[in-house]
């Protein structure tokens, strides 16, 4: 289909087409995609046309990875339009052995 906004290449061109690719994803609790497209720019609280977040959608379907997925990925936006995270800020954060790093080097060499 010519207009079908998931036909776009660049995935950060076509907000619409995030936006629809995340409520697909949430009616069929797939968490990879449900991430992919929240990094793209999809708004976890905005609504379809029937007056759903991606959020209820998932509730609804019984996928309660998927809304801790989501629930994750709002937060994370709030974080940062809040300006309390990003590449830019200082959050400690704990590795896989426990130990607190900087996660603005965490794709230096030699992390992982």
């Amino acid at each position: 289909m010519a207009n079908d906004p998931e036909q776009q290449n660049d995935p950060f061109e076509n907000p619409l087409a995030q936006q629809v690719r995340l409520w697909r994803a949430a009616e069929r609790g797939d968490c990879s995609e449900i991430r992919r497209a929240l990094v793209c720019g999809a708004n976890p609280d905005a609504r379809d046309e029937d007056g759903r977040t991606a959020i209820n959608i998932a509730s609804q379907a019984g996928f309660p990875e998927a809304v801790r997925t989501l629930l994750a990925g709002r937060q994370m936006a709030r974080l940062y339009a809040a300006g309390l995270a990003g590449p830019e800020t200082d959050i400690p954060h704990r590795d896989h052995t426990g130990h607190n790093r900087d996660i603005r080097h965490a794709g230096a060499a030699g992390s992982v």
